[in-house]
């Protein structure tokens, strides 16, 4: 795993964002994590482990990590579920029956499952939950920068999250 710190990401996210943390998430063969931490925000205020369920072939390595981060942190995930537009479609039934399935394996794991037919960009932009860590796929990496923006940021309420990006 690589892991690099947040320093220098601004106001103009992206673009800084894109010379190193994502060019890394993007091309890396091991899992990437950029970590953002707000010195002044309580660790309590700060609780989800955020991350989506696709039928992409990585995800079940993407929920793995998810798992064992909460595990680590004693943190509750939400788990999304439902048909963006972004990302591949799970059928009908099947988000269900994963929570589920994750439930037995994982069973100290709190798991919140969240129905939505967006991304984790954009339920974090358009949500007010207090996330510490987006965990997504090698396929994903090129959201990077919408999930980690600028702190202040109207858009990017949610920028002291980290992410980690999983590669098998």
């Amino acid at each position: 795993m690589i892991c690099v710190g947040s320093v220098g990401i601004g106001r103009y996210a992206s673009s800084i964002l894109g010379s190193t943390a994502t060019e890394l998430a993007e091309k890396a063969h091991c899992p990437v994590a950029v970590m953002r931490s707000k010195v002044d925000q309580p660790a309590s205020d700060i609780n989800w482990i955020v991350v989506r369920m696709t039928d992409a072939p990585d995800n079940e390595a993407v929920l793995e990590y998810a798992a064992r981060e909460a595990k680590l942190r004693q943190a509750p995930i939400l788990a999304l579920g439902g048909r963006p537009e972004e990302l591949r479609e799970i059928p009908d039934g099947e988000f269900e029956r994963r929570v589920q399935d994750w439930h037995h394996r994982h069973p100290d794991v709190r798991v919140y499952p969240i129905t939505t037919h967006t991304g984790i960009a954009r339920f974090l932009a358009d949500h007010d939950e207090r996330v510490q860590l987006a965990v997504i796929g090698g396929g994903e990496a090129g959201q990077l920068a919408r999930l980690v923006g600028p702190s202040g940021h109207p858009v990017f309420r949610h920028a002291e999250c980290s992410v980690l990006v999983v590669r098998r």
